[in-house]
Formats: structure tokens, sequence, C-alpha cells
């Protein structure tokens, strides 16, 4: 379902790296901070499917789908990968679990997953 929207209400673009850094150091590619079995997942990926982002209520940009492809794209040092934007302010109901509070220190990649009626985000 989610995805099913992202492609109804916008078209792919080119999206920035540095800019899907919420939760990511982009810039730092280390296989013990993200595990040889993410590592592999990553190399493995397909990309010619875009990633799914949302735009949260402090404009930063999160992947609800597609953490493996954006992993291969650090991997392979790109700049760009290509994916949907979509705020979040526009989703519909229940398209996405909630964010965590804003005191949660853990690692926020993971923490916004796309809701089981939609298309999963990836783990």
């Amino acid at each position: 379902m989610l995805y099913d929207y992202a492609k109804s209400v916008a078209d792919p673009e080119e999206i920035p790296l540095d800019s899907l850094s919420y939760g990511f150091d982009h810039t730092n590619v280390d296989e013990e901070k993200w595990g040889p079995e993410f590592n592999a997942r990553c190399n493995q990926a397909s990309m010619d499917y875009p990633i799914l982002v949302v735009k949260d209520k402090k404009n930063r940009l999160w992947i609800a789908d597609g953490n493996h492809r954006y992993g291969k794209a650090v991997i392979q040092a790109d700049e760009f990968i290509s994916g949907y934007i979509v705020d979040e302010k526009n989703l519909p109901d229940k398209a996405i679990e909630p964010a965590p509070p804003e005191d949660d220190a853990a690692d926020h990649s993971h923490s916004h997953k796309a809701n089981k009626s939609g298309h999963e985000a990836e783990e």
C-alpha cells in the first residue's frame, strides 16, 4: 500500500545519499558496525527499484523501504540513489508506524516500517 501510494503521487528522483543520513553514516562503510549479514544483503540488492523515502515534520528524510539498496549505494560510493519521496503529513492513515520518541538515542534507520498492509520495509 505505501509503495503503491508513493508511485501514485510522485515520480522517482535522484536523491543525494547525504540527505538520507538520518540514522545512517553514509560516509563510513563499516562492516563491523553494519555487520557482515547486512553488508552481504546490500551487495545482493537490486538497484532496479527506487527506494521509498518519507519526509517527516522536521524535514528529515528517512528510508521506509530500501535500506539494503541504500547500503549498496554507499558501498559503491554513489552520490545519489533513485527514490520516491513522500511527505509524512500526506500519507494515508496507518500507512506507517509512529516514530520513536525524540529522546530515543537508538538508531532510527530501522524504526519506521511500512504497515503490514503495505510494502514492508527492509531491515
